[in-house]
């Protein structure tokens, strides 16, 4: 299990640059809201698992490739040669491998992450999101490029006992605020007021 970090990320510029902004998701089936919605993720990467078996390394003929997943298909001599392919044909195209490698490059972490969003004003849009092990940061210097007319604050409180804030502009970050806390503190707070009441 990874290190969650919690991330409020607050979009800030007139409305209708919001409004262009959440137009411009691709909502998913079910409605929700992720890093993908803005930035997906190439059948490629999706198709092969190629970060875990390049060029079709350890996987075996006739076992499945994700033995843990119902509809994972058989390894045949056939999938090992697409997954050479794809192994090629991703370093050519992306240069590096692997829906980890994608992530990481394209989000700032191992996942996609759903968002929810918390609030909306005429110039404040509020969402939130967890991740592993750190912010997305690539992801949130990404929509600043893209949006240039859309100021970005991101507040991170990470597992381990760090807090960071970030304003984002026109794809540079700055750094506001970076200091330890205590998370065992933060939870006898929140019981001394539950006592309160």
């Amino acid at each position: 299990m990874p290190n969650w970090t919690f991330n409020r990320i607050s979009i800030n510029g007139k409305n209708e640059d919001i409004e262009l902004f959440l137009s411009d998701a691709n909502k998913h089936e079910n409605g929700t809201l992720s890093f993908a919605s803005w930035i997906p993720v190439p059948d490629t990467f999706k198709k092969y698992d190629t970060t875990n078996y390049p060029n079709g390394n350890r996987l075996v003929i006739g076992q499945k490739v994700h033995p843990w997943e119902e509809d994972s298909p058989i390894v045949t001599p056939e999938l090992i040669e697409e997954y050479k392919a794809a192994t090629k044909l991703q370093m050519e195209q992306y240069g590096f491998v692997g829906w980890y490698a994608y992530n990481c490059e394209t989000y700032g972490c191992k996942w996609d992450a759903e968002i929810s969003v918390e609030s909306r004003t005429v110039d404040q849009l509020i969402m939130s999101c967890s991740t592993a092990w750190v912010a997305p940061m690539n992801f949130i210097l990404s929509i600043s490029e893209r949006y240039p007319n859309l100021s970005i604050e991101v507040g991170s409180y990470y597992e381990e006992g760090l807090y960071t804030e970030y304003l984002v502009e026109k794809g540079k970050a700055a750094l506001l605020k970076k200091e330890e806390y205590d998370w065992d503190d933060e939870d006898e707070d929140e019981d001394e007021d539950e006592d309160e009441e």
